[in-house]
C-alpha cells in the first residue's frame, strides 16, 4: 500500500515538473516574440529617422545648389542660362541691415521693371541680395514658391511683422522727423495710406476701412483684438460681432465687458475707494462717538451728521406762526418765503 502510494507521489511530481517546465517554455516564449516586436519597432523608428534626415539632408542641397546657381550667375553676369528675357546690366546691392525692407523691394521691383526682367525671374535675383530675417524667410520658404517672387515677398513683409495693420498704425502715428520737410511728411503719410487701402478698390471700401478702424477705437483693448481677429469686412458687420461679443459676456461688470480692468470700490459711506462700508473708519468713528461735534450740513445742528439728522427731508429751517416753514434751506441753499402743503411736513 505504502509503495503504490510513493509511486504516486513520484508520478504527481513529474506531472507537476512538466507542467512547470511548460510554463517556463511558453513564457520564454512570449518574451522573446516580445524582445523581436520591439526589436523590430526601433528598427523601424531608425529607418524612418535615417528617411527624415536624408530628406531634410536632400532639401537642404537642392536648396544649396539652387543659391549657389544663382549666385554664380548673379556675380559673372551669365544670366542668359536662367531663363529667356532675363538677362540684366546693372549689378544689384545686398540688402544691409539698415536698410528699409519695404525701400528695397520695391527699388529691386523697379530695377526688375526698368531691365525688363520677367517676373519668374525676380526670385533668382533677388534671393542671393538676401540678409538676415529676409534670408531666413527664404530659406523657410517650400521649393515649389522659392522661385515665386510674390511668395517670397510675402514671406519676408511678414517675418519683418509688415502687414496691413502695421501701415495703419504707422500713418495714425506718422510725425515729422528730424530733418524731414512737410513736403516729405506728406509723401510718406500718403505712401503709407495707399499701402493700408491697398486691398480697398472703391470708395464704398474705403468708407467702410475708415468706419472700421473709428467704430474699433472705441472698443476695449480685449474687445478691439478679438474683432480684429475676426476681420469683418463692414463696419456694421463689426457692430453685429462686438453685440456676439458682449452677449457672450453678458452678465460681467462693464468694464469686464470692455476688456478694460474693473473700477476700484467705492464705500458707500464716505464715498472713497478701497475699503466697505463694514470696514469704513469714518463710520466707526462716529460710531463710538468721536464725531459727536461733527455739525450737519442740513440743519447745522451739532451732534450728528446730515445722514443721521433727524429731519432726514430735503428741506430744514424755521417754521412760521402757521407752522408752515417760511425760512430754511433746500439742499444747503438758503431760500426765503418757502410755502410747503401739509404732506411734505410728515405725520
Amino acid at each position: 500500500m505504502a509503495e503504490k502510494r510513493l509511486a504516486e507521489l513520484m508520478e504527481q511530481m513529474i506531472q507537476d515538473r512538466r507542467e512547470r517546465e511548460q510554463e517556463v517554455a511558453a513564457e520564454r516564449a512570449r518574451r522573446e516574440e516580445e524582445i523581436r516586436a520591439e526589436r523590430a519597432r526601433l528598427e523601424e523608428e531608425r529607418v524612418t529617422r535615417e528617411r527624415e534626415v536624408q530628406r531634410q539632408m536632400n532639401f537642404m542641397q537642392e536648396q544649396m545648389n539652387r543659391l549657389m546657381k544663382v549666385v554664380e550667375y548673379s556675380k559673372t553676369g551669365d544670366s542668359s542660362k536662367l531663363a529667356p528675357g532675363s538677362k540684366l546690366s546693372v549689378k544689384l546691392v545686398a540688402l544691409a541691415e539698415k536698410d528699409d525692407i519695404e525701400a528695397y523691394l520695391v527699388t529691386f521691383e523697379r530695377i526688375m521693371e526698368g531691365q525688363k526682367i520677367e517676373k519668374a525671374n525676380w526670385a533668382h535675383y533677388l534671393a542671393p541680395q538676401l540678409t538676415g530675417k529676409a534670408q531666413l524667410a527664404f530659406a523657410d520658404l517650400p521649393s515649389a514658391d522659392a522661385s515665386n517672387y510674390d511668395a517670397l515677398k510675402a514671406a519676408i513683409l511678414i517675418r519683418y511683422d509688415i502687414n496691413k495693420e502695421a501701415y495703419r498704425r504707422r500713418f495714425r502715428s506718422a510725425a515729422r522727423g528730424r530733418g524731414e520737410t512737410n513736403r516729405e511728411l506728406a509723401v510718406r503719410m500718403m505712401d503709407l495710406q495707399a499701402k493700408w487701402l491697398r486691398g480697398c478698390k472703391t470708395v464704398e471700401e474705403i468708407r467702410e476701412a475708415t468706419g472700421i478702424e473709428q467704430f474699433l477705437s472705441t472698443m476695449g483693448t480685449e474687445k478691439r483684438l478679438w474683432l480684429l481677429e475676426k476681420k469683418p469686412k463692414t463696419c456694421i458687420e463689426a457692430g453685429e460681432l462686438a453685440d456676439e461679443f458682449e452677449q457672450a459676456r453678458k452678465g460681467a461688470p462693464l468694464e469686464q465687458q470692455q476688456g478694460q480692468p474693473p473700477k476700484p470700490k467705492k464705500c458707500t459711506y464716505c464715498g472713497k475707494a478701497g475699503h466697505s462700508e463694514e470696514n469704513c473708519h469714518k463710520k466707526q468713528a462716529e460710531q463710538t462717538g468721536q464725531g459727536q461735534q461733527l455739525t450737519c450740513f442740513r440743519c447745522h445742528k451739532v451732534g450728528h451728521i446730515a445722514r443721521k439728522c433727524p429731519e432726514q427731508g430735503l428741506f430744514c429751517g424755521e417754521a412760521g406762526p402757521s407752522g408752515m416753514y417760511r425760512r430754511g434751506k433746500v439742499e444747503g441753499k438758503a431760500v426765503e418765503d418757502v410755502l410747503l402743503d401739509t404732506d411734505a411736513l410728515g405725520p
